[in-house]
């Protein structure tokens, strides 16, 4: 018996031709193990979590996804969690709408939230100088702390490049 292999296409390493995009080009991962950072200003503030990825092109879409252990501390609290970009070493801006990714509170008097948290988004740099993306946090009151991360966990950030 003679083997065949049928595919309905193969997208090659450096990217679809154009207008055949969606093939993943890169997948670049940062990690950060056992730090805890603590968020408590209603102004967004860096956390420990990043990663680095240069596209191989600048029509090229990053697509974002980060998993991350989030700590309200008590009842009542809020924790918000947003992306913002670095281009070429340059200044850090917010790159999600509306300026949060992800949301965490407890408004029940029955104590603090702990949960995994992660935030999603389809970047579009255009560029093809490296990016460098951090997770940032606030809270939502200047008068309590929220944390992410902590002894025993892992935050995870993973950068894919897809071709347009």
């Amino acid at each position: 018996m003679a083997s065949k292999l049928r595919v309905d296409s193969i997208l090659p390493v450096d990217g679809a031709p154009t207008n055949g995009g969606g093939g993943i080009i890169q997948v670049v991962q940062g990690t950060v193990e056992n730090t805890e950072d603590t968020f408590d200003s209603t102004t967004f503030a860096a956390s420990s979590l990043s990663a680095t990825i240069t596209p191989k092109f600048n029509t090229s879409k990053i697509l974002i996804q980060t998993t991350q252990v989030v700590d309200t501390k008590a009842s009542g609290r809020q924790i918000y969690l947003t992306i913002q970009r670095s281009i070429g070493g340059g200044s850090y801006s917010n790159i999600i709408g509306g300026s949060v990714g992800a949301y965490v509170g407890d408004y029940n008097a029955g104590g603090r939230q702990i949960e995994t948290a992660g935030v999603t988004f389809l970047d579009s740099p255009t560029t093809t100088s490296a990016v460098t993306y951090k997770v940032y946090g606030k809270t939502s009151s200047n008068s309590y702390s929220c944390t992410v991360g902590g002894q025993g966990t892992q935050q995870i950030m993973v950068l894919m490049e897809v071709s347009a």
